[in-house]
């Protein structure tokens, strides 16, 4: 695997809301992201790479919390998409 092939970056989650929602970039700061999940033996770690998968159309396989899963600030590394075309991703989801 080609290490450009791969991103890591923050996430800040904000569980129990009322949708599942990503509200993008903070600046020079994490990935904001809202989950209806609640943070009960992994449920919203569970959703959070679900969601995830699901914006970038990526396997949720190839996505990973890396550190802080019982924290909501986290790592998260993506095999198979680049730091790049994760944020290209994210750019087009938000502007849906």
């Amino acid at each position: 695997m080609n290490p450009q092939d791969e991103a890591t970056f923050f996430v800040k989650v904000t569980p129990r809301s009322h949708t599942d929602l990503c509200e993008g970039f903070e600046e020079h700061g994490p990935l904001r992201i809202r989950l209806r999940a609640i943070p009960k033996q992994g449920d919203a770690n569970a959703a959070l790479i679900d969601f995830l998968a699901k914006i970038l159309h990526h396997p949720k396989t190839k996505i990973q919390i890396r550190k802080g899963k019982t924290s909501r600030l986290k790592e998260i590394f993506i095999q198979g998409l680049s730091l790049q075309e994760v944020q290209r991703k994210l750019t087009l989801a938000l502007s849906r």
